[in-house]
């Protein structure tokens, strides 16, 4: 985590991360940058959003995780 000070000094790049800051984490943001030459967007989107676990699957932890395999198995 970067500590505020370090943050750029550009008002509205220090504004949307104070918007989205809970401490002690910071900003708890990530992001995925996927780049290629013809890539369908949609198609990767749906991809990544496949991937994720529903709201029942993420109830199970990990212990419930450990029995899936991969997607389409």
């Amino acid at each position: 985590m970067i500590p505020r000070e370090g943050w750029p000094e550009d008002e509205a790049v220090r504004a949307r991360a104070q918007a989205v800051w809970v401490e002690p984490q910071g900003d708890r943001r990530q992001e995925l940058v996927v780049i290629g030459v013809g890539l369908d967007a949609e198609a990767v989107r749906r991809g990544l959003e496949a991937a994720l676990l529903t709201d029942s699957e993420l109830a199970l932890g990990p212990k419930g995780w450990a029995r899936f395999g991969p997607r389409g198995a």
